[in-house]
């Protein structure tokens, strides 16, 4: 029969989906809530012309299951710590981008997790201890991912809090409402009511007894009543399993209890449409689910035909630079004593730390990609600093008790003008299903004994701490003049650090997270998640009067700031009324620099526990020298409410509160008044409007990728170049240390060779391939031919090999060995592109 619907224009998209439905049998809509063979695909219904869609894991890039290496993108925790939504947001575009590049529909790890303890293993994929700045960071990256059509997985729903492989999936959290709602389930809301998230993961844990993926008050009470979700939820990898084989739930109670897509097995595929035949399930229910799942792939435009992904999207240069741009904007100066930062670029500095020398970009897991390049520390300050001797030596291992390292890091320290440690944890401290292995927030091993020894030898001291989860100094910190942090921040890490190092960059990076100054000022790190309102993060430390080593929020820079003249709109009203706080920032440095303006409020007169205070507002803003900026925040009803466990909606209670700014938790010289003269429940926000794109009919990336593999350029047809060159038979002679530069050159998106044409006079004339310039990076050499000045023959360098992809200026050098009277001659040059693997489905 043939099938037939009302046309896209003609038709809502509740109708469309009705219309799949009335058309599908019960083996085609079970197929719509399970895997295929492939555990990264799930069905359509081809008979139908509805595709099948794929995803893979990807909170910091794309974590290909092949390995195949992907751009590094800068941790959550690192977003967090660069209070910036724009940012946050245009990551989540890039990030969409690289997804749809490499042929995958749906992006698992849109994470908006608190990150509730220092223990805490996946702490890189949480933007820090505050739900409001999770959720802020987390909706701008969500709302990034889907403007470029890919499918935005918002996880871990909810309380994955706990890592370590004996409590993951086996704890027993408990937690009050309030807590629940107002601290661990605010970011989620907020995914769903400003976000509009198309998808939900389930987390491993349970909440009050049974286990997220089967527990219909997470589900339907929060998810859908409460919050007004609208999609599909699907599963963290094992847990539908873990919930049989543990004989705590069937097919059928995981099913009605609102879980609608299953990942990784197959219990949906092997058994569900039985459970619907024996009337475990009603078709009812079968036909919710398949519908979300449909509601989505509408609202994507994977069924009408979307532009397919660009392969250029996948390693390019932009995105390089923004991951290089976020790092800079994520690194946090928390000490800089004596003005010892930014640091001179000649003299001698010795680096010594176990990340020196590599670049951890992440914790292990879900999270960690296999990235195209690294810049290290030590490579970065080479470049960046090429006038500086450095000195290097290990020193210590991030977590062992070895000190065989300190008499190299000793003498060198010695020599030195001022020691750069970089040190913190990798991914053999924490990540998935591993909270932190040293059970210490201590900065671990013998990384402080080091630190203070080298004090000892050069009391001209700068710490780097890279790390997911906040790590303690108070071993040290009085041994410590210039103190950075850099939560995990991504591949670009090393170039952010020395351009902060070195002055390039004015460091504006706030703490997510409390730093603390031992484990005894923590609270206890276990499954009881009661009364969090007060027990985590800052409002731990405020509610027991606790002071920490530094404030969530706090940050300094190399310039200074001057806040002054708070206002508020209304200082007596309602809540349903707008009500406006501005107030003046100047920089009062010598430095351009930003500012991170922090709004917090409290709750004077509160009939339920409340916190001192809590953050309900930030602005990153930038000041000239001498520049003043008024700088404004919109209190909504939401942000002075709280969740009412009797009338089961956000309440604000009449009385009075204060609105407190400036630039840290803990340093907030500004306030003002504000009484709300009567009570105020707040109303569910309108659900989004829901548009379903036109389809696509321009060209396929592929078919422009596929027009043109091979670009070739004549020597003679360069941009720029050294003075003197003269020509030869149609190429170009190059003596030593001379160039020719090309501007704008698309060096592809993958698996790419830049092959030069080149004989030699001598042997030992080396050509290299760098970018921006003749002495900008690096990306590859090769020794050129000795066939004379009349005979060329093509030689080609792997520019993937060096991580370079997309456009970018090129230069080709010529390096001797020594003989100044060898020259080289360059005919041409090409770039082959392996198109191949980028295969896009029709």
């Amino acid at each position: 029969m043939a099938v037939a619907f009302p046309s896209a224009a003609q038709s809502t998209i509740d109708q469309r989906i009705e219309g799949y439905l009335s058309q599908m049998t019960l083996e085609e809509k079970v197929k719509m809530v399970t895997r295929n063979a492939n555990t990264w695909s799930y069905s359509g219904c081809e008979r139908l012309g509805i595709p099948d869609f794929t995803c893979h894991d990807g909170p910091h890039g794309v974590r290909d299951s092949s390995r195949r290496p992907s751009t590094a993108f800068p941790s959550t925790a690192a977003r967090g710590a660069a209070f910036d939504r724009d940012l946050s947001y245009r990551l989540g575009v890039a990030e969409g981008k690289a997804f749809l590049a490499a042929g995958w529909d749906m992006r698992l790890g849109n994470c908006v997790d608190v990150n509730r303890h220092p223990f805490f293993g996946r702490a890189s994929e949480s933007a820090g201890e505050d739900p409001y700045l999770c959720a802020e960071i987390g909706v701008a990256g969500i709302l990034g991912t889907q403007d470029t059509g890919c499918i935005a997985n918002v996880k871990h729903l909810i309380l994955n809090t706990r890592e370590d492989e004996r409590f993951r999936k086996n704890n027993q959290a408990i937690i009050d409402e309030r807590s629940l709602i107002e601290i661990y389930g605010f970011p989620f809301m907020e995914a769903v009511q400003k976000g509009n998230a198309w998808s939900m993961m389930t987390a491993h844990s349970r909440v009050n007894g049974l286990h997220s993926t089967d527990n219909p008050f997470v589900l339907k009470t929060l998810l859908r009543e409460y919050w007004g979700f609208r999609y599909f939820v699907l599963n963290d990898w094992s847990s539908v399993n873990d919930i049989i084989n543990q004989r705590e739930g069937t097919v059928a109670d995981v099913f009605n209890a609102g879980h609608d897509l299953e990942t990784n097995t197959t219990n949906y595929r092997d058994h569900l449409a039985d459970e619907v035949r024996a009337g475990r399930v009603l078709m009812e229910r079968l036909d919710e689910a398949a519908g979300r799942v449909l509601r989505v792939l509408l609202l994507s435009g994977l069924v009408d035909g979307r532009k397919p992904g660009d392969p250029r999207d996948y390693g390019a240069s932009s995105h390089n630079a923004l991951c290089r741009e976020a790092a800079q904007k994520s690194i946090v100066l928390l000490k800089n004593e004596n003005n010892i930062l930014p640091l001179s670029k000649s003299g001698t500095i010795a680096l010594i730390g176990p990340n020196v020398a590599v670049l951890p970009i992440d914790a292990r897991g879900s999270a960690l990609v296999n990235p195209i390049y690294t810049v290290t520390p030590l490579q970065a300050f080479s470049t960046v600093a090429p006038e500086a001797s450095l000195l290097y030596a290990r020193g210590c291992d991030v977590n062992s008790e070895r000190t065989d390292g300190f008499e190299e890091a000793l003498r060198i320290a010695a020599k030195a003008d001022v020691v750069v440690f970089v040190g913190g944890l990798d991914a053999n401290q924490e990540g998935e299903s591993q909270d932190r292995a040293s059970g210490s927030s201590r900065l671990p091993g013998q990384q402080q004994h080091l630190i203070n020894r080298l004090s000892e030898v050069n009391p001209n001291i700068v710490v780097t701490v890279i790390s997911g989860g906040v790590c303690s100094l108070a071993d040290c910190i009085d041994n410590i003049d210039g103190l950075l942090y850099a939560f995990y921040p991504g591949q670009e890490g090393g170039s952010a650090l020395a351009d902060v190092v070195f002055g390039h960059i004015n460091p504006a990076g706030r703490m997510p997270v409390t730093m603390p100054k031992r484990d005894g000022q923590l609270p206890p790190f276990d499954d009881d998640h009661r009364n969090h309102i007060v027990g985590v993060g800052y409002r731990w430390f405020d509610t027991q009067s606790i002071e920490p080593q530094f404030a969530f929020g706090f940050g300094l820079s190399y310039t200074t700031f001057k806040y002054r003249n708070i206002r508020i709109s209304s200082a007596e009203t309602t809540a349903d009324q707008p009500i406006t706080v501005s107030i003046e920032v100047e920089n009062t440095g010598d430095l351009a620099g930003d500012e991170v303006v922090q709004l917090y409020l409290r709750d004077v007169e509160a009939s339920v526990i409340m916190p001192p205070k809590q953050l309900r507002g930030f602005e990153r803003v930038h000041l000239q020298p001498g520049e003043t900026q008024t700088v404004e925040f919109d209190i909504t009803a939401q942000a002075l409410s709280f969740w009412d466990v009797e009338s089961k909606a956000f309440m604000v209670e009449a009385g009075d509160f204060v609105a407190m700014v400036g630039g840290s938790s803990d340093n907030l010289p500004l306030e003002a008044a504000l009484r709300i003269k009567e009570p105020y429940f707040v109303p569910r926000p309108e659900p989004l409007p829901e548009v379903i794109p036109a389809p696509y009919t321009g060209p396929y990336p592929m078919d422009i990728e596929a027009s043109s593999p091979m670009f070739r350029m004549e020597a003679t047809d360069f941009d720029h170049a050294s003075a003197g060159l003269t020509p030869h038979k149609g190429g170009i002679v190059l003596k030593s240390g001379d160039w020719i530069g090309f501007d704008a050159i698309d060096l592809g998106s993958w698996l790419n060779f830049v092959e030069i044409r080149s004989g030699a006079s001598a042997s030992g004339c080396v050509l290299e391939v760098r970018l921006g310039g003749p002495d900008g990076r690096f990306i590859g050499s090769f020794e050129a031919p000795n066939t004379s000045m009349d005979t060329t023959k093509g030689t080609n360098v792997g520019t993937s090999d060096y991580g370079a992809f997309g456009v970018h200026d090129l230069y080709i050098v010529h390096r001797d060995d020594g003989d100044p009277d060898a020259v080289v001659v360059v005919d041409y040059w090409e770039i082959e592109k392996e198109i191949g693997l980028f295969l896009i489905n029709d």
